[in-house]
C-alpha cells in the first residue's frame, strides 16, 4: 500500500496542482504540504484536510478512500455503509410488535388432552390481562390528549433533560518546526551534559507549559557554520525557526534564525512594523532560567504569527521575570517590548500603541545591538508621531545596516510620501522596488505616482499589487484588497485620492 505522501505526490502531479495552490486551498503553510509528500510529517492530523485534498485533486472515491486509508482514516464508504446500517437497525427496533399470541387451531388438535388441557389454563389466566390491555389500549387511542395527560398520573414519565451539545471540536493549526542544531564546540571544558538535549528539553517543558501543542521540536545532526548554512537547512527542514551557535564550557552563544509570517496590524499602510530575521543570545547553559529565558524568546514570534497577542505577551513577561540576564538577552527582550507596545499594547487594557515607551524600549536594545529591525520600528513610530526628521534618520541607518534589503529604503519613500514631496519620494521608491521580491514597494510607489498626477501608472501599480495580493494569505487579503480597489476607481476617473486626510490615516497614528 502506497503512503500518503506518495499519493499525494501522485495526484497532484497528475492534476498539475502545485505546493502553494493546495497549501492555500487547506489554509496551511507550503512547507506542511511539502513535508506531506516527502514523509517528514507521515499524514495530516485532520481528516477533514485529506477530504479537502481529495476534493480539490478531484479524486473518484476509490481514490479518496484510499487517500484516506494512507493517512490512517476510515474511508467514507465504510461510514455510509455503517449509518445505513445503524439506520435500519434503529427502524427495526422503532416497529410495532404484536402482543398478542397467535394460536394455531391446527396445532392444538394435534396436542395430547394435557397439553390442552395446560393451554386452557394459560389461556383462561391470559385472555382477562389481555381484556384489561385492550381496554386501557384503546381508552389511550380514542380519548383526545387532554384525557391522555389524565391517564400518565398513574405512572408519570422521567422529565428528559435538556443535552447541551457540546461545542465543535476546533481544527488543530498547522504545524510550526522549530530546528536546533548540533551547536559547534569551541574548547573548554566539556560540560557533564548534551548540549543540544539540554535545548530540546528546555523547548519542550515550555511547549507543554504553554499548551503549545502544534510546535515541533526537530533536532539535525549537522554544526551550522555560517547563516548562509542554517537557512538553507532551516528551509529544507521546513522551519520557522532556526537555532545554532557555538559553546564553550557552559558558556554558549546562540544563533536564533526566524521565516516567521506576522498578521498585520497596521493602519492599511504598506510600511508595517517587522519581527527580527535573526537575533543573538549569550547564556550559561547550566542555569536553567537562563536556558528557559531562551526557549520563551524563540517562541515568542510564533504566537504573534497565529496572532495569539495574549500569549506573546504572557511569554514576555515570563522571560522579563527570570533575571539576570546576558546584555544581548535583555536587548532582545526590550526589542519585544518594543513591538508589542508598538502593535498591541503590553496590557490587556492598555492603549492599543504606547509610543513613547515602545522609543524607550528600542533605545534600550539599540545601546546593545545596531538591530536593523529596531531602526526601522523605530522609524515607524516616530513617523506616527509626526517626528518625520528622526524618522529618516533612522531608515538611512538600517539601510547602512543592510542596503540590500527593501523594507527601509520603502519606509523613507513613505514618509516623503506623507509630506506630499513625491519628487523626493520617488528615487527611493524605485531603490526599494529593485530590491523587493513582493509587490510592497510597488504599492507604495503608487500613492507616490498619484501625487505626481500620474493616475494611469498609479492605477497599474496597484492592480499588480492585487495580482500580487491574490498569492497572499486571505487575512492580508481582507486588509488591504478593497481600499485598492477603491483607489483605483478613483484613479481612473481623473482624481488622486490622497488628500492630507487619508495621509494622516495612513501614517498610523492613534
Amino acid at each position: 500500500m502506497k503512503s500518503f505522501g506518495a499519493l499525494l505526490t501522485e495526484y497532484m502531479t497528475r492534476t498539475g496542482i502545485s505546493d502553494s495552490e493546495m497549501a492555500r486551498h487547506l489554509g496551511v503553510s507550503r512547507q506542511t504540504i511539502f513535508r506531506w509528500k516527502e514523509g517528514m510529517t507521515a499524514r495530516p492530523r485532520v481528516r477533514e484536510d485529506v477530504l479537502k485534498c481529495a476534493d480539490r485533486l478531484r479524486l473518484t472515491a476509490e481514490e479518496r478512500d484510499a487517500l484516506l486509508l494512507a493517512a490512517g482514516f476510515a474511508p467514507e464508504t465504510r461510514q455510509a455503509t455503517q449509518d445505513e446500517r445503524r439506520t435500519t437497525n434503529e427502524t427495526e427496533t422503532t416497529e410495532p410488535q404484536t402482543l398478542v399470541p397467535v394460536i394455531e387451531p391446527n396445532a392444538i388438535a394435534a396436542a395430547p388432552t394435557r397439553s390442552l388441557l395446560r393451554r386452557a389454563r394459560w389461556l383462561a389466566f391470559a385472555i382477562p390481562v389481555l381484556v384489561l390491555f385492550g381496554f386501557f389500549g384503546g381508552a389511550f387511542l380514542i380519548f383526545p390528549r387532554e384525557t391522555q395527560n389524565l391517564i400518565a398520573f398513574v405512572n408519570p414519565p422521567t422529565p428528559t433533560a435538556t443535552v447541551t451539545p457540546p461545542p465543535p471540536t476546533p481544527v488543530p493549526p498547522s504545524e510550526q518546526v522549530v530546528v536546533i542544531a548540533a551547536l559547534n564546540s569551541r574548547g573548554g571544558t566539556a560540560p557533564p551534559y548534551n548540549v543540544t538535549a539540554r535545548l530540546r528539553f528546555a523547548f519542550e517543558q515550555e511547549i507543554q507549559k504553554q499548551n503549545f501543542l502544534a510546535v515541533r521540536i526537530l533536532d539535525i545532526a549537522d554544526q551550522v557554520r555560517d547563516p548562509v548554512m542554517a537557512e538553507r537547512l532551516r528551509a529544507r527542514s521546513g522551519g520557522q525557526v532556526m537555532l545554532w551557535g557555538n559553546y564553550s564550557g557552559d558558556n554558549a552563544r546562540v544563533e536564533i534564525g526566524y521565516s516567521t509570517h506576522v498578521p498585520f496590524r497596521a493602519s492599511g499602510a504598506s510600511v508595517f512594523p517587522m519581527l527580527p530575521v535573526d537575533q543573538s543570545a549569550t547564556l550559561n547553559l547550566s542555569k536553567p532560567n537562563e536556558v528557559r529565558a531562551l526557549a520563551l524568546l524563540t517562541l515568542m514570534p510564533l504566537h504573534l504569527e497565529r496572532g495569539d497577542t495574549i500569549r506573546a505577551v504572557e511569554a514576555f513577561n515570563t522571560a522579563q521575570s527570570l533575571t539576570p540576564y546576558s546584555n544581548e538577552m535583555r536587548a532582545a527582550l526590550e526589542f519585544y517590548r518594543g513591538y508589542l507596545l508598538q502593535t498591541t499594547g503590553l496590557e490587556q487594557n492598555a492603549e492599543p500603541r504606547e509610543f513613547d515607551e515602545a522609543i524607550r524600549a528600542y533605545n534600550r536594545n539599540l545601546s546593545t545591538t545596531s538591530l536593523y529591525e529596531a531602526y526601522l520600528n523605530r522609524g515607524l513610530v516616530y513617523l506616527a508621531q509626526n517626528e518625520d526628521a528622526a524618522a529618516k534618520t533612522d531608515f538611512q541607518r538600517a539601510q547602512g545596516i543592510e542596503p540590500q534589503r527593501p523594507e527601509a529604503w520603502r519606509a523613507a519613500c513613505w514618509a516623503f510620501a506623507l509630506e506630499q514631496q513625491p519628487q523626493a519620494a520617488l528615487s527611493l521608491c524605485d531603490a526599494a522596488a529593485t530590491r523587493d521580491a513582493s509587490a510592497w514597494s510597488l504599492d507604495t510607489r503608487a500613492i507616490v505616482y498619484a501625487e505626481l498626477g500620474r493616475y494611469a501608472d498609479a492605477a497599474n501599480e496597484f492592480q499588480n499589487f492585487l495580482h500580487w495580493l491574490d498569492t497572499q494569505p486571505a487575512r492580508t487579503r481582507e486588509l488591504f484588497a478593497p481600499t485598492r480597489r477603491a483607489w483605483i476607481e478613483t484613479l481612473r476617473g481623473g482624481k488622486n485620492p490622497f488628500d492630507t486626510e487619508l495621509l494622516n490615516q495612513l501614517r498610523g497614528a492613534p
